[in-house]
């Protein structure tokens, strides 16, 4: 692949082919740098516009981790069904000779807990999902080769 400068000396050079002297010459490089940079600039548009359908913006992962964790903590929950009562220790029964049903667990000898997610978690998540849907350097790369 051609460098720019390549590209703008050779597009130079067919459009000054029959002119010789100097200032037309530098003239047309110079044109042809501009139609390089409006073409270039036009193709980025329409990349950029292919890879941004159906997709969201999000943060980078180092501004989501400055900004969220205030936000964030104890947000997350996981919800573990089916632990044993503490309060009954599993009998579903506050007293088991009156019969009385555990008002922890109404009765049924389990209760479910709900775990707060630890920072550290959702950290590994959202970067997880700022490396698969996030801006990919593509455009980037491809400009500087040229």
């Amino acid at each position: 692949m051609r460098t720019r400068e390549e590209q703008a000396k050779s597009l130079r050079d067919s459009l000054c082919a029959d002119y010789v002297s100097a200032p037309v010459h530098e003239a047309g490089y110079e044109l042809a740098m501009c139609h390089i940079e409006e073409a270039e600039h036009r193709a980025e548009q329409r990349v950029r516009a292919e890879i941004g359908e159906g997709q969201i913006t999000l943060p980078t992962y180092e501004a989501f981790c400055n900004s969220a964790k205030g936000l964030m903590i104890g947000e997350f929950k996981v919800q573990v069904p089916d632990v044993q009562c503490s309060e009954c220790e599993g009998s579903g029964f506050e007293d088991a000779e009156e019969e009385l049903e555990c008002s922890t667990c109404d009765g049924t000898g389990s209760v479910a807990l709900q775990i707060p997610v630890p920072w550290t978690t959702i950290k590994e998540i959202y970067r997880t999902i700022t490396e698969e849907y996030g801006p990919k350097p593509a455009i980037d790369a491809a400009r500087e080769v040229g």
